[in-house]
């Protein structure tokens, strides 16, 4: 479960934070400032440095992946799939599907 935000700059660029929560075994928070590059038509390629909360202390973390983003009005449905770089390991991917709104 998370929550992001993207500021478009241009038609190519966005940039934004991500902070997601992960339950469980993993019990984390991450929290992400992203780049988000607009290649066409809705598909968009994600980086950007952060840091994981995870069993009371902070981990370095890199995020690299894509999500395609289908629009409906003011509405959009994002599959994704990234890879997270941890520090000292264990790397993850991260799938996921976002809903949002253009305001």
């Amino acid at each position: 479960m998370g929550i992001d935000y993207e500021y478009r700059v241009n038609q190519l660029l966005g940039l934004g934070g991500v902070v997601e929560k992960a339950n469980g075994e993993l019990d984390a928070v991450t929290t992400l400032a992203v780049a988000d590059i607009h290649l066409n038509n809705g598909l968009i390629f994600q980086l950007g440095p952060g840091y994981e909360r995870r069993h009371h202390e902070n981990v370095l973390v890199s995020r690299i992946g894509g999500l395609y983003e289908f629009e409906i009005e003011n509405f959009t449905i994002s599959p994704q799939l990234h890879w997270d770089y941890h520090e000292h390991g264990p790397n993850a991917v991260v799938a996921g599907i976002a809903l949002g709104f253009a305001f």
